[in-house]
């Protein structure tokens, strides 16, 4: 049998990246991937690598938190092959999204049993995004939150900066066009998801999965320090939506507008601006799940069948 090829693309700044690394490695060698390795110090270069060797190679293996897997989603949805993801980071949101385990040799596992899953892709003004893409606070916290804190606190270092951030964020004037539907809104923090989880494994809504081909709205109305405080443990769970407070919307293409160009966050990478417009790329990417998401993602599709039936 042919012996199977892995581009592998590894950010060395990664929090994790250099205790994780060894052991992932010679597991997927034991697996029967012949590894071709790129540590990378700076992440900006991935996509240029992936690029010029991904055609090369059978499948890429991405060693990195959320930020280095999305900048190298364009390239691998261009490439047509299959992704496998190492989480490497602080947050690995996508990770946490398709059940890929934390520890790196496990999610190893996962790329070899080679179960490639289609999820689709978010656009923003021609970037793609995996997660979500936001406009507000999530952008005051990108900027609040520092490379050493994560590397120091992990997890925890995206509340010490939300509490920052809410501190700092000024409401703002937003148009909104959801599949046509046009609204005006005050926000403190209006966020477009692909994916479920972003900020850490915060649950941007109850309903978005990576590949229900839709995007998910909200937005977050101005309020006191207090009442944004008590709404925190609902956000984080993604319950934020039975709020008057919070606004929900869901469609297959959203278009934003401010009065004033403002920074979009987009998996922790400040990388684009409003005016913006978000589209879906439904199943772009094909990506190795382990095997207890496509049992949860089947459950959930045999419920909503039998829904349909009963309605």
């Amino acid at each position: 049998m042919e012996e199977k090829r892995a581009l592998v693309v590894v950010n060395r700044r990664a929090r994790r990246g250099a205790t994780a690394l060894e052991a992932a490695f010679r597991r997927l060698n034991e697996g029967g991937l012949k590894l071709e390795i790129h540590l990378l110090d700076d992440p900006r270069a991935a996509p240029t690598l992936v690029r010029a060797r991904l055609p090369h190679n059978d499948c890429v293996v991405v060693g990195g938190g959320d930020g280095t897997v999305g900048s190298v989603s364009g390239a691998v949805f261009e490439a047509g092959k299959p992704m496998g993801i190492l989480p490497l980071g602080t947050a690995n949101d996508l990770a946490r999204t398709l059940a890929i385990p934390d520890d790196a040799v496990e999610a190893a596992e996962v790329i070899l049993q080679g179960r490639a899953h289609p999820i689709d892709l978010g656009v923003v003004n021609g970037v793609p995004f995996l997660n979500v893409a936001s406009v507000g606070l999530s952008v005051a916290l990108t900027r609040e939150i520092s490379h050493c804190e994560k590397q120091r606190f992990g997890a925890f270092a995206y509340v010490r900066a939300a509490l920052r951030a809410v501190r700092k964020q000024p409401p703002f004037d937003a148009e909104i066009v959801c599949d046509g539907e046009r609204l005006r809104v005050r926000s403190l923090q209006v966020a477009v998801a692909n994916g479920r989880y972003h900020g850490g494994g915060t649950t941007a809504v109850a309903e978005a999965e990576v590949d229900e081909q839709q995007l998910f709205l909200y937005s977050i109305a101005p309020q006191s320090l207090v009442s944004l405080l008590w709404l925190a443990p609902f956000i984080r769970r993604g319950q934020h939506g039975r709020f008057q407070s919070v606004l929900i919307m869901q469609g297959r293409r959203v278009e934003l507008s401010t009065a004033v160009p403002m920074a979009i966050d987009t998996d922790g990478e400040l990388i684009a601006w409003t005016p913006a417009v978000f589209d879906l790329l439904p199943g772009a990417l094909l990506v190795y799940v382990p095997e207890s998401y496509l049992n949860v993602r089947a459950q959930r599709d045999a419920a909503r069948r039998q829904a349909g039936l009963a309605e």
